[in-house]
């Protein structure tokens, strides 16, 4: 009998927190600078930190953050975006210039928006010579991360929640699972509500953290835990456990400007077809992914025509798959790869 089966990655999603980079490469035309960019906090350089494969990461990088560099006069000698420093870098007159790099508006809280900043950094241009110039960058305001215990399931006691951060008039929401954070600049006044409705139909709106003076580079984690409150008025009792950890610019890169994780197949032909006869020898068929961070899920669709097993095509997300499935395509002969990891193979060569 011949067999035919063919394959569709649909998405691999992946959880944030590694590395990016930067660095000049300038011609002397008077005096220029070669400038890297580092993580304060970690201690590297930003691409070192980067599988060789990946480098298409410097590029964003470069489009991202933008770069100052005055004079000794206080006259601007350059101001835009690493990309274009690169492009066209000013001829700098020998003498003493002041540095400085950045990413951001620095917005008094919104979602997703980390903001980088650098100490001024001083550096002496040198006629018809590049110098080398490292700038190194932190997490200038502070963000939020919500989750709740391992003994609690909210759906057990809310219908419908949300966390909501609050700064001033300024407000906006996320839950624990859309991969979302509030981030908030340094020296604000935050509080944190959970709001929602419960089982019950009782609406919900509890102020669960407060912070007075929210300091730059932080990381303010809250797990709640939620129990049916058994006096008073209140519709749930909700404990909270609180910790603080610093945070690098390498753990809050935005998620965009990381490359997507590349997924080679072996065995399959250039349209993802596999062809063969059960009377052959089984060919190694496998699906291989590397990613730049910790892969969350991965989207698999199925073709298969054999008739024994057609009933196992159909799109699969690994992060969700339930036992009855997971039995199913280990019966098959399909071993599944780990999540949260940066390498993995979904294996069909038994199958075959």
């Amino acid at each position: 009998m011949k067999r035919q089966i063919s394959y569709m990655i649909l998405g691999v999603g992946f959880c944030l927190g590694l590395a990016a980079c930067q660095e000049e490469e300038l011609a002397p035309a008077g005096g220029s600078f070669n400038i890297t960019l580092r993580d304060a906090e970690a201690g590297q350089s930003l691409t070192r930190a980067l599988p060789s494969a990946l480098t298409e990461l410097t590029d964003e990088v470069k489009r991202q953050f933008d770069l100052s560099i005055t004079g000794e006069d206080g006259r601007a000698d350059f101001e835009g975006n690493m990309g274009s420093y690169e492009a066209a870098p000013p001829a700098l007159k020998p003498g003493e210039y002041t540095l400085m790099a950045s990413f951001g508006q620095n917005r008094p809280l919104a979602l997703d928006e980390p903001y980088y900043i650098s100490s001024p950094v001083t550096a002496t241009a040198e006629a018809n010579r590049t110098v080398d110039v490292t700038i190194p960058c932190t997490v200038g305001n502070a963000l939020a991360s919500f989750a709740f215990s391992e003994e609690t399931e909210p759906d057990n006691f809310l219908s419908n929640y949300a966390f909501e951060t609050r700064v001033g008039e300024t407000s906006v929401t996320c839950t624990d699972t859309d991969g979302k954070n509030p981030y908030f600049s340094a020296g604000s006044t935050v509080d944190f509500y959970l709001t929602g409705t419960t089982t019950e139909g009782k609406s919900v709106e509890y102020r669960f953290a407060s912070i007075a003076s929210a300091e730059a580079g932080m990381n303010y984690k809250y797990t709640l835990s939620i129990g049916t409150a058994t006096e008073g008025e209140a519709a749930l009792n909700i404990t909270v456990n609180t910790t603080v950890e610093s945070v690098t610019v390498n753990e809050t890169l935005p998620q965009e400007w990381l490359p997507k994780p590349q997924t080679v197949a072996e065995g399959f032909d250039e349209s993802g077809i596999l062809n063969y006869r059960e009377t052959d020898d089984a060919p190694t068929t496998r699906l291989n992914f590397q990613a730049l961070m910790p892969v969350e899920d991965i989207e698999l669709t199925l073709n298969l025509s054999d008739p024994n097993l057609q009933t196992l095509s159909k799109t699969y997300s690994l992060a969700s798959l339930t036992e009855e499935d997971r039995q199913a395509l280990t019966n098959a002969g399909i071993t599944l790869p780990a999540l949260n990891a940066t390498t993995g193979s979904v294996h069909l060569t038994a199958m075959t």
